[in-house]
């Protein structure tokens, strides 16, 4: 099961809450975890983005008072991310194996995008030949264009793409940077922070690295690299 809970300001407890998840196909010694949490303004609700076990994935929406009002599995899907675009609709990101025979990776990047009511509007598949999939983060431009971060393991190029409200690839670009975070400035441009970084020998170490991008993502004096 599941334990969420709801606190006031001041901490005081508002709700506890646990869901179980009888009917959905997890393996022996599976647990259960929180990723991200939205809050949607239209419904008054939270969306709770929980996995279960290593592969699969559910969406929780939870009323005020933390009782589900809806929800969906995503089989063979691990999901980190979940932002709510400028129309109301929702932007999942995170990982998935049921592509690895295309890609040759263990596992792979997969964006879904959402209605408010949690139905499936498009997914799309992302890799990059021999960059095994890390972690990624995903944010909506003024514009309703979406920016999307692939970081591997170990000391590859962190990818940044571009992408349109469709999921379309506009441009994508990698740096030396190590599961760099992103975040929209109002003119367009990125802000990106890293904590951790590589030497010659390919030993990571702390190091906070902060960078800004112009709108097309070029990082002044900083070198770019391939993407796959």
């Amino acid at each position: 099961y599941l334990a969420s809970s709801k606190l006031t300001k001041t901490g005081e407890f508002v709700y506890r809450k646990s869901y179980e998840f009888p009917s959905y196909p997890v393996t022996e010694g599976w647990d259960a975890a929180i990723k991200d949490v939205i809050y949607s303004e239209e419904n008054n609700s939270h969306i709770l983005v929980t996995t279960i076990g290593s592969r699969h994935s559910v969406l929780l929406e939870t009323d005020t008072s933390g009782e589900v009002v809806n929800r969906r599995l995503f089989e063979d899907m691990e999901i980190e991310r979940i932002i709510r675009t400028q129309e109301g609709d929702y932007i999942l990101g995170g990982k998935t194996s049921l592509y690895s025979g295309a890609s040759g990776n263990e596992s792979d990047l997969v964006l879904l995008k959402l209605t408010p009511e949690l139905e499936v509007v498009w997914s799309r598949f992302y890799f990059a030949d021999k960059f095994k999939y890390k972690r990624v983060d995903v944010r909506e431009m003024p514009d309703g264009s979406l920016v999307l971060v692939y970081s591997t393991w170990g000391p590859f190029p962190v990818i940044l793409s571009k992408l349109t409200q469709t999921g379309e690839i506009v441009w994508q670009k990698g740096y030396a940077l190590f599961q760099k975070e992103v975040d929209v400035m109002p003119d367009g441009s990125l802000l990106m922070t890293t904590f951790y970084h590589f030497d010659e020998t390919h030993d990571f170490f702390v190091q906070t690295n902060i960078a800004k991008t112009d709108t097309l993502g070029r990082i002044a004096g900083c070198e770019e690299f391939p993407t796959c």
